[in-house]
């Protein structure tokens, strides 16, 4: 998150330097959606690690929910045919 943040504020940088030009120009279309794709996958990183934090709260408040979970159940499954 904190590698995307100053990619951002690179690119915003370098639209700054760029002001005054066409906004056409590929230079400014480039970084723009660089800056988008780049915002996108902050937004998509963001959204994981909110659901991870929450799973990882509903663990802690109940740990033994744990045993209801495909993965705990799979990981069983393989323990116990070995």
């Amino acid at each position: 998150m904190a590698h995307l943040a100053y990619l951002i504020g690179a690119i915003n940088g370098k639209l700054d330097q760029l002001k005054g030009l066409d906004p056409g120009d590929p230079r400014i279309q480039s970084m723009l959606r660089r800056e988008q794709d780049l915002e996108k996958s902050r937004s998509e990183y963001s959204s994981e690690l909110k659901s991870h934090q929450e799973s990882l709260k509903k663990l802690e408040e109940d740990p033994d929910s744990v045993e209801g979970t495909a993965v705990y159940r799979d990981i069983k499954s393989a323990y116990e045919a070995s």
